[in-house]
């Protein structure tokens, strides 16, 4: 253990990484000891991406451990290992120009008539979307004569994909070698992935689920008639490899669920080109217009049941003798079928990722729905591919974190208090808005679970203040193989205790954190100061702030008054600042007591361990499962006053 402490401490990176062993990175040494043993090279978990691909694959597959959604099913020990900072902090003073700096940006960040946090609306990327006229099926032929000869990757996306187009590119070129080819299904998906340099053809039939299914199996059924090898994937898979490397021949393959392996999951299809599995897709979209209450899955498990053992027609409520069917449910089987292993490409609302596995496809408990949900969870389990630069750390990438990336309740100053928990989320969101950096989301440990900030809070109102889905990362963040960290990368930490907050150097992660000031802070807009204006963290590429011994007023204002949550008083008292209040306003709450009300199950009951769509505040807010906190509004008072 002592060579291996040494190690880390060597490696600049390592050592940054070890920081977070919270996160699946650690665990995975303790659950995947076997596989990680059949590499012939060590991974480096936190280095950037190994110049092999072979190399990179394997090492975000290790970093992927069970562990990863829950920690207690981590057999490592969850510590902390950064060491306590060394040496003896000067006292030092808030000093004019710091507060003079603070006043500066404040004044850039907020309106004093409205309270207005939000940050400017950036710029949406442009595009002209090659135009072609006629019907689809002209306009995809058209496309695929430009095309070299090769397998064509696709998907289907709406609008509400068009933000992540990028990252399925990357996605796309990375596994398969290709470019993504979108069917948009209306034009501002067409615009985003026409920006992020995808190919796109229009659909043009409409948004439902049976333009939906034309779109998917449509585009299947031109292109293998066309002679093309075709694999459709889901804006939702998100891939480590080819999931279709290594299984057996077949003219199709398909996925299935990780806790149903008997029933095909439509969301990676790959096929064949010919005349064959042409007209399977071709037959299957006429059942589906003709039967609009059929579920695709469930008609495709009959179509292709004949080379099956299990009856999966008239049990599934599809009728076999169809005339469009029996073509299918007849014997001889007209194609072959496989499927990739549960465990391999795996799909589940709450997907649990094994060494064997090659993809994810994240499900919700109702398909077709919560877009952004799915990739939330993606982020999570440190699938997202990263396109521009989104694992930047240095080189003007910045970022604000928790030291140790947790939030405890266990502590006896706020013990099971959900109410700091709040606070501390509140005062995270706010720092990174007033500091300009991305905000690393916390785990939340309470009641001996881990929870996620999306659990707790409403990650789209959050957003609202910092400024678009790329302003905040998910808590795996730093523990990610894709990591890239700059040469020039730095980090600092701030800890703040009673009326002393502590700055450490900043220094390359190679060594320990060494105390360098402690400031006496009289108020909240002091430690701000400090935030913003202290030259080591001013200059750091990462700021960890250490809150476990931090008392937050702000906490005062998630007790009901009357009807609702009312910050009146303590903003009129000067306890808590307004830009704080206003925050707290802006955000869209879930946690609201004592217990588990924030991780509900879409029935009602505890929900179950690990991070899946369904169970986030978003949703439960959007459903109905929870209301949204009242919040007392407008807030009263004026805007803090920096003194000098």
């Amino acid at each position: 253990m002592k060579g291996h402490h040494h190690r880390r401490r060597n490696s600049a990176v390592r050592l940054f990484v070890a920081t977070w062993v919270f996160i699946a990175a650690l665990c995975t040494a303790a659950v995947l000891t076997t596989w990680a043993t059949t590499s012939d090279e060590p991974v480096h978990s936190a280095r950037p991406p190994p110049p092999r691909l072979d190399d990179t694959r394997r090492a975000v597959a290790l970093a992927l451990a069970p562990c990863a959604p829950e920690m207690q099913l981590c057999t490592a020990v969850t510590r902390d290992p950064f060491p306590r900072a060394t040496g003896t902090a000067k006292d030092a003073t808030v000093t004019a120009e710091m507060r003079s700096v603070l006043g500066r940006t404040l004044a850039t960040i907020r309106d004093d008539g409205a309270g207005d946090l939000r940050p400017a609306p950036a710029p949406r990327a442009t595009c002209v979307v090659p135009t072609r006229d006629g019907t689809f099926a002209q306009r995809l032929a058209a496309w695929a004569a430009q095309q070299a000869p090769g397998r064509v990757v696709f998907t289907v996306a709406d609008a509400n994909y068009a933000e992540y187009m990028a990252d399925a590119r990357l996605d796309t070129s990375r596994t398969f070698g290709t470019n993504l080819l979108v069917v948009a299904l209306d034009e501002a998906a067409a615009v985003a992935a026409c920006a992020a340099g995808c190919a796109v053809v229009r659909f043009g039939g409409g948004k439902g689920k049976d333009a939906i299914y034309e779109a998917k199996y449509g585009t299947l059924h031109l292109l293998l008639s066309l002679k093309r090898d075709a694999t459709f994937r889901e804006m939702d898979v998100w891939h480590l490899r080819d999931p279709a490397a290594g299984t057996k021949e077949a003219d199709v393959v398909f996925s299935v669920h990780q806790d149903n392996p008997y029933n095909i999951n439509a969301g990676w299809i790959h096929a064949r080109g010919g005349v064959d599995t042409a007209r399977l897709f071709e037959d299957l979209v006429k059942y589906l217009k003709l039967n609009p209450k059929a579920f695709d899955q469930q008609v495709l498990n009959c179509m292709v049941s004949v080379s099956s053992a299990r009856d999966e027609c008239d049990a599934k409520g599809v009728a076999a003798q169809d005339p469009i069917l029996r073509r299918w449910t007849t014997p001889p089987a007209r194609v072959t079928h496989a499927t990739i292993g549960p465990d391999v490409l795996v799909a589940h609302a709450r997907p649990y990722v094994m060494a064997a596995t090659r993809a994810v496809h994240v499900l919700t408990t109702i398909p077709l729905t919560d877009a952004r949900g799915k990739t939330d969870v993606a982020r999570e389990l440190m699938l997202w591919p990263g396109a521009r630069d989104y694992y930047r750390v240095g080189a003007g990438h910045r970022y604000l974190a928790v030291r140790g990336g947790v939030l405890s309740t266990s502590s006896p100053h706020h013990f099971h208090e959900w109410r700091w928990v709040n606070a501390a989320l509140t005062e995270l969101v706010w720092l990174a808005r007033l500091t300009g950096r991305v905000l690393v989301w916390p785990r939340i440990f309470d009641f001996q679970q881990y929870h996620h900030a999306a659990d707790h809070v409403d990650l789209r109102s959050v957003e609202e203040v910092l400024g678009g889905w790329r302003s905040w990362r998910e808590s795996t963040f730093f523990a990610n193989p894709r990591l890239d960290v700059a040469d020039d990368a730095t980090y600092a930490s701030l800890a703040l205790r009673g009326s002393r907050a502590t700055v450490t150097r900043r220094n390359h992660f190679d060594g320990p954190p060494v105390n360098a000031r402690s400031y006496v802070v009289k108020k909240t807009v002091d430690t701000w100061a400090v935030a913003l204006a202290d030259p080591d963290l001013r200059d750091a590429s990462v700021v960890t702030v250490d809150v476990d011994a931090a008392a937050f007023p702000l906490s005062d204002c998630f007790h009901m008054r009357g009807s609702s949550w009312s910050c009146a008083s303590s903003v009129s008292a000067g306890r808590v600042p307004r830009e704080l209040a206003l925050v707290q306003a802006k955000l869209n709450w879930c946690r609201q007591k004592l217990g588990f009300d924030h991780a509900k199950a879409p029935n009602g009951d505890a929900a179950p361990v690990g991070y899946q769509p369904s169970k986030t505040c978003a949703v439960r807010l959007a459903t109905g499962l929870v209301r949204k906190a009242p919040i007392a509004l407008p807030v009263p008072g004026r805007n803090s006053a920096v003194e000098s």
